[in-house]
């Protein structure tokens, strides 16, 4: 049977000669009132099993329900999300931005940059990850020397790192420059490779400070005592103090600009008496002196001493030291104090004259013409006790 269309048939017009009907042109008048135009196929039904449905001429056809598409794309970008982020976290993050993991730089200008940036957070054993050898000496590589460096200004900021000039090869040259405090740094690091990693081949640099050592003083470099000629430091900014309040430091602090700074690799301290060390040490010296000589003996605490007449017993209460040439007041002041360096004594060379008189128990007056001081010595070890003695 043939399909139905939901309409009656209708008559077959009138055969064409050789027994075919004519077709009606594309989108002429139906034949009849609810038939699809002469010539044209039937619709296709909206759903199997029924009818099909008219459509008409020239209407848009109805959307296709794809609705699998949407988690495929979700997945997609995920996808290559995620593949971006590994691609930057794995080799971009090592080609000079992002972090770098201590020790482990990919390319000689991130060896200099990580060794950088970890001295100015003030991380010592993360700085020393990417030297190819580890210093002798780490007294002062520690964060708590780092963070005296970096205090009020004086660390590394402004770090600025270039390509190595043949990042390729097993050893490079790296280009760098930053601040420390307000002095700027243009330098180079040299980096050698190391199976998949480089090192830089200078981290640190050793500073004389013979200065300090010659002079016996407890001194220290951002808090550590000085106890050596030299110092293994990083790059920064370094305080010397002293704890005698009798003697001063020149310079009281240095730069080190980079381990291959080798005018900070020997830093000509001074180390000498402070202004009012002088007047100190003539205010002690007189004081000692006046005391001594008001003692009522032939052999006195400060080192004056005779020896008593042989032919008669001294009255003790009669002993009275004077000056015959010079005084305490005067001569002490008016000396030039001198430290040579080596230990905490101060000299000055003064020449007064002191003579004793006592009366003997025979009833006769005796005068001793005897002591001569010609230098005065003050043991400064302890600026709030100075010991003096002299030397006739």
């Amino acid at each position: 049977m043939p399909p139905s269309y939901g309409v009656a048939p209708q008559p077959v017009a009138p055969s064409a000669p050789g027994g075919y009907a004519p077709a009606a042109p594309y989108g002429s008048a139906p034949s009849a009132p609810g038939l699809p135009p002469t010539g044209m196929p039937p619709a296709p039904a909206a759903f199997p099993g029924q009818p099909y449905a008219a459509m008409t001429p020239g209407a848009a056809m109805p959307p296709k329900k794809n609705g699998f598409m949407i988690p495929l794309i979700l997945i997609l970008v995920v996808v290559l999300g995620l593949g971006a982020f590994l691609a930057y976290w794995f080799g971009l993050r090592d080609k000079g931005g992002g972090t770098v993991t201590p020790g482990e730089a990919k390319t000689a200008q991130n060896a200099v940059r990580g060794y950088l940036e970890a001295l100015a957070a003030g991380h010592a054993q993360d700085a020393l990850s990417f030297a190819s050898k580890t210093p002798t000496d780490t007294t002062y590589l520690t964060d708590e020397v780092l963070a005296a460096s970096n205090a009020n200004g004086g660390g590394l900021t402004n770090i600025v790192v270039q390509p190595a000039d043949n990042p390729k090869s097993s050893y490079a040259m790296v280009s760098a420059s930053y601040n420390i405090g307000t002095q700027t740094v243009r330098t180079q690091y040299t980096a050698t490779k190391n199976g998949n990693y480089y090192f830089l081949d200078n981290v640190v640099n050793d500073v004389g400070l013979y200065g300090i050592s010659m002079s016996g003083v407890d001194a220290t470099l951002n808090g550590v005592p000085i106890t050596t000629d030299s110092v293994t430091v990083f790059p920064g900014t370094y305080n010397l103090a002293i704890n005698n309040s009798l003697l001063t430091l020149t310079p009281t602090s240095f730069t080190v600009t980079d381990p291959m700074d080798f005018a900070g690799s020997f830093t000509d301290v001074k180390v000498e008496l402070s202004a009012d060390a002088p007047a100190k040490f003539a205010a002690a010296a007189k004081a000692t002196l006046d005391a001594c000589m008001a003692e009522k003996s032939l052999q006195t605490s400060c080192g004056l001493w005779v020896n008593p007449p042989s032919v008669t017993t001294v009255i003790e209460s009669s002993i009275a030291w004077t000056f015959r040439d010079g005084s305490s007041s005067d001569d002490f002041a008016a000396a030039t104090w001198e430290w040579w360096g080596d230990g905490l004594t101060a000299t000055a060379s003064v020449d007064i004259a002191i003579s004793v008189d006592m009366d003997g128990a025979n009833g006769h007056h005796y005068y001793n013409d005897y002591q001569s001081i010609y230098r005065a010595n003050v043991d400064f070890t302890d600026p709030a006790n100075l010991v003096v003695t002299f030397e006739s």
